[in-house]
């Protein structure tokens, strides 16, 4: 008995010992490497299946042009409610930005990288959407876009005033009421009138 009582405490011991160093250093859990795309597909997965089982369209992957500009929307969802765009951001690591910042930064292992301001980015989004609609006289659609950042292992430093998602609070506002609400809206129309516009089709 007392063998066993040794042999157990050995094992701690040396459990202690190859594993306490990596508890206690933050940065051995640190990504090392940066990613642009890091849990992007998954979040798309969750709006496309939000389409699947509430009778739904849906758009991926869209690009859209407008006086030269090219705009990326990661995924498009149509409903009865309206539209609801997000822009995944994959990006990993540390991301801090406000509102205002014309650039937000991602930083790893004390590397910095400035990329656009998703928050306006989204805006801009919503704009884009609503001038296919209006060109088809559809109007009094909700438009909605919402960056959702999406990697696993990120520290994001951003004001909860800013209108943002993870992955995880995606799926959870999707079966919010507000998009079952049946506003009338006709699904086939708007859906054709985007396609129409999105020039990776």
């Amino acid at each position: 008995m007392d063998i066993i009582i040794i042999i157990a405490l050995i094992a701690l011991l040396l459990a202690g010992v190859f594993l306490l160093p990596r508890l206690l250093n933050k940065d051995a859990r640190k990504p090392s490497k940066s990613k642009k795309d890091a849990g992007v597909k998954k979040a798309c997965k969750v709006v496309q299946n939000f389409a699947t089982y509430n009778d739904c369209k849906y758009l991926p992957a869209c690009r859209f042009t407008k006086n030269g500009e090219i705009t990326d929307i990661s995924a498009i969802l149509i409903g009865r409610f309206g539209v609801f765009a997000i822009l995944a951001n994959g990006r990993n690591g540390e991301v801090y930005g406000t509102e205002t910042d014309k650039n937000w930064v991602q930083i790893i292992a004390e590397k910095k990288e400035y990329f656009p301001n998703p928050i306006k980015q989204a805006n801009e989004a919503v704009m884009l959407l609503r001038e296919p609609l209006s060109n088809k006289k559809i109007h009094n659609v909700q438009i909605e876009c919402i960056p959702v950042f999406t990697a696993p292992k990120l520290t994001l430093g951003v004001a909860k005033s800013c209108k943002y998602y993870t992955t995880k609070q995606l799926k959870a506002t999707l079966f919010n009421d507000k998009y079952i609400t049946d506003k009338k809206v006709n699904v086939d129309k708007v859906y054709d009138a985007l396609k129409e516009y999105v020039i990776n089709k």
